[in-house]
């Protein structure tokens, strides 16, 4: 993935790839509400906003927990 533009959507495909992970375990992650709120695009399309990915990959890093509830 070459994106930088942090406030850009990413899919799945691209997710996976920036996490190392299958895609399987990208969408087994949202399921179990692992990762940060996806969007739903269309009735078939669903993204994630990278700079909530790479917001949410730095807390990791840093051994935080970020709560989404108390986010907002």
């Amino acid at each position: 993935m070459h994106r930088s533009d942090d406030n850009c959507f990413i899919s799945a495909n691209e997710l996976a790839e920036l996490l190392n992970v299958n895609r399987s375990t990208i969408w087994r992650w949202r399921n179990a509400n692992a990762l940060p709120a996806a969007y739903r695009i269309s009735p078939k399309v669903v993204r994630w906003h990278l700079g909530e990915i790479k917001k949410w990959m730095a807390s990791r890093e840093r051994g935080e927990h970020v709560d989404k509830k108390e986010e907002e």
